[in-house]
């Protein structure tokens, strides 16, 4: 009796666990509206993770609706979750909350499909080797994206800017909105040519040691080369 009791507790748990996946991956169906090959292969991409990591079927379907919910593509929603996955065991980067980092640099900075698990590996890279975390990276990143991608770095120049912010103390929120405002400051003075957008460039290159063109030619061909003069030189 006792063995039949505890065959049928755990044939329980395991149809409970196929409800739950079942129900998750309607989620997920809902979130990214694919096709029924898509949606086959979405299923099998989640259970083919679950085997190979730490995580259950289930959370690996309820990161992949919160994927899709947050913009990443039918196409890319896998590649993402296992990078997130990936992260949050390797990590302090945690799930959810990473996730929806994630999603937002990925957004702002067109970072393609087919580079998230190179971002991962990079962050993780990064925190191993200098004195910051890897959360805080994602953090600082977050919040500098959109003004850096638009002065022209690229998402190795952000994640090398936010590492050397984190190391040595600064927080996303005052380090990140600083920055920001600096970056805009910085791009602003370059495409403005009334008066004051003169004055403003004039006074960035005075503190590099350039005049006003070979300053804007710098911060064209390397932004965090020119964003490392300016602050260099306001030091």
């Amino acid at each position: 009796q006792g063995i039949s009791l505890g065959a049928g507790l755990a044939l329980g748990a395991s149809i409970k666990s196929f409800v739950d996946f079942e129900k998750a991956m309607v989620g997920v169906k809902k979130t990214v509206d694919p096709t029924e090959e898509e949606f086959r292969k979405l299923t099998d991409t989640a259970i083919k993770m679950s085997q190979e990591l730490p995580n259950s079927s289930v959370e690996i379907a309820n990161l992949m609706k919160t994927a899709g919910q947050l913009g990443i593509s039918k196409k890319g929603i896998g590649e993402f979750t296992r990078t997130i996955i990936d992260l949050s065991n390797a990590t302090n980067i945690i799930g959810e909350d990473g996730a929806e980092k994630m999603a937002k640099f990925a957004n702002v900075t067109k970072m393609s499909e087919a580079d998230y698990r190179k971002f991962g590996s990079s962050i993780v890279d990064l925190g191993n080797n200098f004195a910051t975390t890897e959360q805080d990276i994602l953090d600082m990143s977050t919040r500098l994206g959109a003004s850096a991608k638009m002065a022209g770095l690229s998402v190795p120049d952000i994640l090398g800017l936010s590492t050397a912010m984190t190391s040595v103390g600064i927080s996303a929120e005052e380090g990140g909105s600083a920055m920001t405002k600096v970056i805009n400051y910085m791009q602003t003075a370059i495409v403005d040519t009334s008066k004051t957008g003169q004055e403003h460039l004039e006074a960035l290159a005075k503190v590099t040691g350039k005049t006003t063109e070979e300053f804007k030619e710098s911060f064209k061909n390397n932004a965090t080369g020119t964003l490392q003069e300016v602050i260099n030189g306001f030091q």
